[in-house]
Protein backbone atom coordinates (compact mmCIF):
# COMPACT_ATOMS: atom_id res chain seq x y z
CA UNK A 1 0.00 0.00 0.00
CA UNK A 2 1.25 3.48 -0.78
CA UNK A 3 2.20 5.72 2.09
CA UNK A 4 1.03 9.21 2.92
CA UNK A 5 3.58 12.02 3.05
CA UNK A 6 3.57 15.61 4.28
CA UNK A 7 0.56 16.93 6.16
CA UNK A 8 -1.38 13.66 6.12
CA UNK A 9 1.66 11.72 7.36
CA UNK A 10 1.94 14.06 10.37
CA UNK A 11 -1.82 14.04 11.05
CA UNK A 12 -1.97 10.25 10.92
CA UNK A 13 1.26 9.55 12.81
CA UNK A 14 0.37 11.69 15.82
CA UNK A 15 -3.42 11.31 15.54
CA UNK A 16 -3.69 15.09 15.44
CA UNK A 17 -7.18 16.49 16.03
CA UNK A 18 -7.01 18.75 12.97
CA UNK A 19 -9.13 18.91 9.85
CA UNK A 20 -8.37 16.41 7.10
CA UNK A 21 -6.77 17.82 3.99
CA UNK A 22 -8.82 17.75 0.80
CA UNK A 23 -6.07 16.25 -1.36
CA UNK A 24 -3.54 14.27 0.74
CA UNK A 25 -0.17 13.46 -0.83
CA UNK A 26 0.60 9.81 -1.34
CA UNK A 27 3.66 8.05 -2.76
CA UNK A 28 2.66 6.23 -5.93
CA UNK A 29 4.47 4.78 -8.97
CA UNK A 30 4.20 7.93 -11.11
CA UNK A 31 6.85 9.92 -12.99
CA UNK A 32 5.73 13.36 -11.81
CA UNK A 33 3.52 14.96 -9.17
CA UNK A 34 -0.02 14.44 -10.38
CA UNK A 35 -3.14 16.04 -8.92
CA UNK A 36 -6.31 13.98 -8.87
CA UNK A 37 -9.71 14.93 -7.50
CA UNK A 38 -9.08 13.34 -4.10
CA UNK A 39 -5.32 12.77 -3.91
CA UNK A 40 -1.92 14.15 -4.89
CA UNK A 41 0.22 11.40 -6.40
CA UNK A 42 3.91 11.85 -5.66
CA UNK A 43 6.88 9.92 -7.11
CA UNK A 44 9.12 8.27 -4.53
CA UNK A 45 12.07 10.42 -5.61
CA UNK A 46 10.24 13.62 -4.65
CA UNK A 47 8.69 12.46 -1.37
CA UNK A 48 10.49 12.41 1.98
CA UNK A 49 12.05 8.97 2.41
CA UNK A 50 12.34 9.13 6.20
CA UNK A 51 9.95 9.25 9.13
CA UNK A 52 11.57 12.47 10.32
CA UNK A 53 8.70 14.89 11.02
CA UNK A 54 10.72 17.90 9.86
CA UNK A 55 11.14 16.37 6.40
CA UNK A 56 7.37 16.00 6.15
CA UNK A 57 6.73 19.55 7.41
CA UNK A 58 9.10 20.92 4.78
CA UNK A 59 7.44 18.77 2.11
CA UNK A 60 4.00 20.02 3.18
CA UNK A 61 5.20 23.64 2.93
CA UNK A 62 6.57 22.98 -0.53
CA UNK A 63 10.27 23.44 0.13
Amino acid sequence: MAEFVGYEFLRDRWRLPVFPITRPARVMPVTRVTAQADMLLVPAGVAPNTNNPLDHVLFAFGF
